[in-house]
């Protein structure tokens, strides 16, 4: 667990409140700790959520046109609505979750925002509108694990294009002269 991450920050935002680069990588460890404590304490593991969309919607009104911000909030508000017990809450922080990357103007085709996009469909029940974006991501090559991850939890069969995969993944090497790719 990155309870020692968690203590860093916490000092480091005490220490300058003001930093808003300390306060965007708090709310992350804290997001990263949601997702570790989903499976074994629901409860802390949404005030760990709770807490980084608190310190990041405060930081997202002053800089909302910064992406990783945005990024960084919708994955912790479609984490808590993974959390939640109470299906209103659960499906008005997906649809929150969904208004806000509807509303990013500029690189509408980032992988990021379009994988949030389907968690956040596919969780709002709206399978046909995700499947033509998960196709998008397909193409393109896209392996994210967490999303492949949510892809097979939902029953939804996803082969990323390898050929454009290959491009990006930086963990493949070309074989001993085959022109074959091997991890």
């Amino acid at each position: 667990m990155n309870t020692k991450a968690v203590t860093i920050f916490t000092a480091l935002t005490k220490k300058d409140p003001s930093n808003d680069d300390w306060k965007i990588e708090y709310a992350e460890v804290l997001t990263e700790q949601a997702a570790e404590l989903h499976a074994t304490d629901t409860n802390a593991a949404q005030r760990s959520a709770q807490s980084a969309l608190d310190i990041l919607e405060p930081v997202l009104a002053k800089h909302g046109d910064d992406r990783n911000t945005m990024l960084s909030a919708v994955t912790a508000k479609l984490l808590l609505a993974s959390l939640a017990g109470d299906p209103t809450s659960v499906r008005a922080l997906r649809e929150q979750a969904l208004q806000m990357m509807q509303a990013v103007k500029a690189d509408r085709d980032d992988p990021r925002l379009l994988a949030l996009n389907v968690e956040a469909l596919l969780g709002l029940g709206k399978s046909g509108e995700a499947r033509r974006t998960i196709s998008r991501l397909e193409a393109s090559g896209y392996q994210d694990p967490a999303f492949v991850a949510e892809l097979h939890h939902a029953h939804i069969d996803y082969r990323p294009n390898s050929i454009a995969s290959q491009g990006r993944d930086s963990t493949t090497r070309k074989g001993a002269g085959d022109g074959t790719s091997q991890l």
